[in-house]
């Protein structure tokens, strides 16, 4: 007799599949979340009394300050940028106009919010959920109150959405290569986790947005001089001296407008500043939101033409302080002995 035919039960075969796509799509979602960096509750975030005091002076002699954010995934560098003391600092430099790299349909939102269009009302979550790069809910909503808190305390200064790339995308035909490997990966990505991390680009593509949309930063450039000058918080890739051929160049791009222009990357400390840029890509000078001990008041100086505008920054607070107590977070004396000639 042969040996017996084995019956299977079709519930079970299904059953373990089912099992086996939940074990991977389990490793999948394990993989692919995206990194959140946790806030600390009890820190501000904000900068100290001599880096508000050397961004007011940078605000003053220069007709554009940029502010290079060097990771848009970093909540910490977002919070201290945007800070009311931050805002306020520009501000007191005498510049009314803060850009931002965000698609201009978003600016009726921030006239909105600012009480620029009477009788309409902006939810002030509205910025977290602009920020696509920015992960988990938390961080989020305290971007979103940062902000709103900055505008509020700040309402003459107006907040300008300046990035062309998604107007010069809506005029550029994407190939399928760059849909299939960038536009749909990152479109699935979102929508699952609400942000957009690195692991959403899981594939290269040489025809992806960045290298067809560099250009767009022309158009970015021409709309922010329409403007009398001002602050930028852009993106630090945007901000380079000396970009590559097809590398983004507003920096370059003012330069050649005539237009004076200093430029301040922001780091969340200094091993992520290890991390982040290459010593060719160097800014003018740069802040660390959490000081180190070689930077103990949280600025470096790369170019020496903001040498005096640091020294007169340290006598500025020096003098603030004989009136009134200095920021306990970072004593006066601790940087004074630093002024350099």
């Amino acid at each position: 007799m042969g040996k017996p035919q084995e019956i299977k039960n079709p519930l079970w075969e299904s059953g373990k599949r089912l099992l086996i796509v939940a074990a991977i799509l389990g490793g999948l979602h394990s993989c692919m979340k995206p990194d959140i960096h946790e806030l600390d509750d009890n820190a501000a975030y904000a900068p100290n009394a001599l880096q508000q005091e050397f961004m007011k002076l940078a605000a003053e002699k220069y007709d554009y300050l940029a502010l290079g954010d060097t990771s848009h995934r970093r909540p910490e560098i977002n919070l201290f940028a945007l800070n009311s003391l931050s805002v306020q600092a520009i501000r007191d430099g005498g510049d009314k106009n803060l850009f931002l790299e965000l698609d201009p349909s978003k600016q009726d939102y921030f006239n909105a919010l600012s009480g620029r269009l009477p009788g309409i009302h902006a939810d002030y979550l509205g910025y977290g959920a602009m920020a696509n790069s920015i992960c988990g809910k938390n961080n989020k909503e305290r971007i979103s109150k940062n902000l709103a808190q900055s505008i509020r305390k700040n309402n003459d200064v107006q907040i300008i959405t300046v990035d062309q790339r998604v107007v010069q995308s809506k005029k550029t035909s994407l190939d399928w290569q760059n849909i299939l490997a960038v536009t749909i990966p990152v479109s699935a990505y979102f929508a699952v986790y609400d942000c957009i991390d690195t692991k959403a680009f899981m594939f290269e593509s040489d025809t992806g947005p960045e290298n067809i949309l560099t250009k767009s930063d022309d158009k970015t450039v021409e709309s922010m001089l329409g403007y009398k000058g001002g602050t930028i918080f852009y993106g630090a890739s945007h901000l380079k001296r000396h970009p590559k051929e097809n590398e983004f160049n507003l920096v370059q791009l003012l330069d050649e407008a005539g237009k004076s222009v200093a430029v301040i990357n922001i780091y969340v400390d200094e091993a992520q500043k290890m991390e982040s840029v290459a010593p060719s890509d160097e800014p003018d000078a740069y802040f660390l939101v959490t000081p180190s001990e070689n930077d103990p008041d949280g600025i470096h100086i790369n170019n020496p033409e903001l040498q005096d505008l640091y020294n007169q920054a340290v006598v500025n607070v020096e003098q603030k302080s004989q009136h009134k107590a200095f920021d306990p977070v970072v004593p006066v004396t601790q940087f004074l002995p630093e002024l350099k000639s």
